[in-house]
């Protein structure tokens, strides 16, 4: 019987959501619509749709810029020669030719703070692939780092938009506070 009555309760609840979207389809009065037909037309949009629409497209362009793009992170702080090496080295442990597939490297700075720029270095390179396949195949091989010695605390890492990593983090500190 108790099976019975949840089944009543569920069937109410479904009813009420659809009336209720139902209500909420009719009385939808363009606020957040942004058709051709309206824009063509010269129909102003709200603010909120602009900056939506304007957001939206920032964070596609960031995803285009990026698609190519991988971190390298724990290879240590150094110049520019160094970084050429460290850079042959871990791609030559992932089987990838670097002067076939990499468009340019270059070192994350971290922009929290202006001063002490040469001490507030992170040891993470950022590598611009030629193609996605590159990529891949770097992320794919990434695993075989751990079998050397040299390179058993190096780790890549696909690029990510800010947004994206702002959401990462909220969902680690998320998964952090519920695993305590």
């Amino acid at each position: 019987m108790a099976l019975v009555t949840v089944v009543k309760d569920q069937s109410k609840t479904i009813e009420a959501i659809k009336t209720e979207l139902a209500e909420a389809k009719k009385n939808q009065t363009g606020g957040m619509e942004a058709s051709w037909s309206a824009i063509v037309n010269g129909k102003k949009q709200s603010e909120q749709t602009q900056v939506l629409i304007a957001s939206v497209n920032k964070e596609i362009n960031d995803k285009a810029r990026i698609e190519n793009n991988v971190v390298i992170s724990g290879v240590g702080v150094g110049d520019e020669e160094e970084d050429e090496e460290k850079v042959e080295v871990v791609l030559k442990a992932l089987k990838l030719d670097r002067s076939k597939t990499v468009k340019r490297f270059r070192r994350i700075r971290n922009n929290k703070s202006n001063e002490n720029r040469s001490k507030k270095e992170l040891d993470m390179i950022l590598v611009e692939f030629k193609e996605e396949s590159s990529k891949q195949t770097a992320l794919r091989n990434a695993k075989n780092l751990r079998g050397t010695e040299d390179l058993k605390k190096v780790y890549i890492n696909p690029d990510k938009t800010p947004s994206e990593r702002a959401l990462e983090r909220e969902l680690r500190t998320e998964r952090n506070k519920r695993n305590d």
